[in-house]
């Protein structure tokens, strides 16, 4: 086993189109990958919410690695322009 194999990646924004490549590209080189996903439904998901405070190093400490694969919108249904 290499030392590659032995890192744990939190993988935020894993069902997105670029996270979703990231995810599969590590998990084929054995690397144990966690998704940070709003709603976790399985177990290799963490339920994360970017958008609210959080204690995030409670939640970090147990990774060697975090890809921030997601975005931030900052649009509303109710808007017609976005930043």
């Amino acid at each position: 086993m290499s030392k590659r194999e032995n890192k744990r990646v939190l993988v935020l924004g894993g069902h997105g189109f670029i996270g979703r490549h990231a995810v599969k590209f590590l998990r084929q080189r054995g690397v144990e990958v966690i998704v940070g996903t709003r709603k976790a439904t399985h177990k290799q998901e963490l339920e994360v919410a970017l958008h609210k405070e959080t204690a995030w190093t409670e939640k970090l400490v147990s990774y060697d690695v975090v890809s921030l694969c997601s975005a931030v919108s900052l649009c509303s249904a109710t808007s017609s322009s976005c930043l």
